[in-house]
Formats: C-alpha cells, sequence, structure tokens
C-alpha cells in the first residue's frame, strides 16, 4: 500500500482510511484473540481499554473502540497489534461485522465520544466543489 511521511512525521498511508489531513492520529497497541484476522480499517471493540479486541458489532454499545491500523493475523504467540484510538475516517473504508452501514449507523455517537470521528467520501468532494 503506497504509503509517504506527512508534515508531522507520522506516516500516512494512501488507501482513503484517514480523512482530515495530516493531523497526527495517536496510535496504541492492543490484544486480540489468538488466531484472529484483522484488517485495516476494522473497527474494533472490548470491553475495557486493555481488554481483547474483536470485530465490532451493532450492540457494543458502552464498549471501547479503536481502528485498526495494519493487516495481521493472530497466532498463539502474537496476538498484539497496532490501532488507531482517535481521529477523522472515512466511513466507506471502515470494516465491521455487517456489510451494510447498520453497525456504523448504531454506533456512531458512542465513536464521536471516543474522538473517533466518522466522515464519508462523497462529502468532501461536494464541500470542494468537485
Amino acid at each position: 500500500m503506497p504509503e509517504h511521511t506527512g508534515k508531522l512525521g507520522q506516516t500516512v498511508f494512501e488507501d482513503g482510511l484517514q480523512a482530515g489531513g495530516f493531523i497526527p492520529i495517536p496510535i496504541r497497541n492492543i490484544e486480540v484473540g489468538s488466531d484472529t484476522v484483522v484488517y485495516r480499517g476494522d473497527l474494533m471493540a472490548a470491553a475495557t481499554p486493555a481488554g481483547v479486541y474483536s470485530l465490532a458489532t451493532a450492540s457494543d454499545t458502552g464498549k471501547y473502540f479503536v481502528i485498526a491500523r495494519d493487516n495481521f493475523t493472530a497466532s498463539s504467540d502474537s496476538t498484539i497489534t497496532q490501532a488507531y484510538t482517535s481521529g477523522e475516517f472515512h466511513a466507506e473504508k471502515i470494516r465491521t461485522s455487517a456489510t451494510d452501514t447498520s453497525v456504523l449507523d448504531a454506533l456512531e455517537l458512542e465513536l464521536r465520544r471516543q474522538n473517533i470521528h466518522l466522515t464519508h467520501i462523497k462529502e468532501i468532494f461536494w464541500q470542494a466543489g468537485i
């Protein structure tokens, strides 16, 4: 996946997941269950910030959320990967347990409370007059 270094020295991926320009997005290590496959852009949820994260569902209200930074396959020896803890992201690039937007619709307010903001790619073009 193409990437480059942004103005503030952070890695910026060109896959369209991140929105909002060159604002640094905080990341941290998270634990996932062994034999779990995680894809960049997965919305992950856990009962506590230090808990084991899994793909978010619509019933995950009241949980802690992160967005997976990298593709990762967990094993019995390696269950730690990195995730974004806040920032602005394109909703079309977020993956959840549902193939439609029902999970994001159900959790959007919860995500905002945790400083994970969703925008839509077409809105950006509209605002720019494209």
